[in-house]
């Protein structure tokens, strides 16, 4: 329907609308361009490498930067209005952050809120305690010692991320209710609304879209249950 109004019509992310070898590709619903995943697409470039190690960590990051070069395009060589899905991999199996998104969440809640999220002390775990990790916070001579004190917890709470990553067993033996799990999932939404934010600024930036663009938000249903992967 959109695209018969000479809209141009984009959909990055899932697509879970037909996976069979005669499942219609998403350009066969009206879509002028996709790159999807949990499809069947009309070619390997229109798909995201799901099996991927990189594929957990960066795919809000990828999704959100194929839909700004999306609108970017269209705004450069037409004057059609646009619509366009993103259809994020979060909060779906396997939750991967990256030690620097780990961070990114301690550093924006504070190293006491992302301590509640283990249930167990940063300042007291031998495994955080170990200076061979480095924070973006920088501290020197002339810092106060709050800024001091908060670089120090920013910089346990990477060491306790990045140590429950490369070994979730040893994280789950200290917290049974494997309380680490839920420093991945609050890492990878937040990464997630990170990205989303980018997009938003990009809108709000571009004087073709900032006062007649209609941003809608919508949930899916989350992580599986049965994941064994800790989150």
């Amino acid at each position: 329907v959109l695209q018969r109004k000479e809209y141009a019509v984009g959909h990055f992310g899932k697509w879970h609308v037909g996976l069979t070898a005669d499942a219609p590709p998403p350009e066969d619903y009206g879509i002028d361009s996709s790159k999807t995943f949990s499809s069947r697409p009309k070619s390997n470039k229109h798909a995201y490498s799901v099996r991927s190690k990189w594929w957990p960590s960066n795919s809000s990051r990828q999704i959100i930067e194929d839909g700004i070069n999306f609108i970017s395009k269209t705004l450069r060589n037409s004057s059609r209005p646009f619509y366009l899905n993103l259809w994020l991999h979060v909060s779906h199996m396997p939750l991967w952050p990256t030690p620097k998104q780990l961070e990114a969440l301690c550093l924006h809640h504070g190293a006491d809120a992302f301590d509640r999220l283990c249930g167990t002390s940063l300042r007291n775990s031998k495994r955080a305690s170990s200076s061979a990790f480095t924070t973006s916070m920088r501290v020197n001579s002339n810092s106060s010692a709050k800024e001091r004190r908060a670089a120090r917890d920013a910089q346990q709470a990477a060491a306790l991320a990045r140590a429950a990553l490369s070994d979730p067993e040893e994280c789950r033996k200290q917290d049974p209710a494997k309380s680490c799990a839920r420093q991945v999932y609050h890492a990878s939404i937040f990464e997630a609304d990170v990205q989303i934010g980018r997009m938003l600024d990009f809108l709000d930036e571009e004087p073709r879209t900032c006062k007649n663009t209609l941003v809608v938000f919508t949930t899916d249903n989350g992580p599986e249950v049965s994941c064994n992967a800790g989150a």
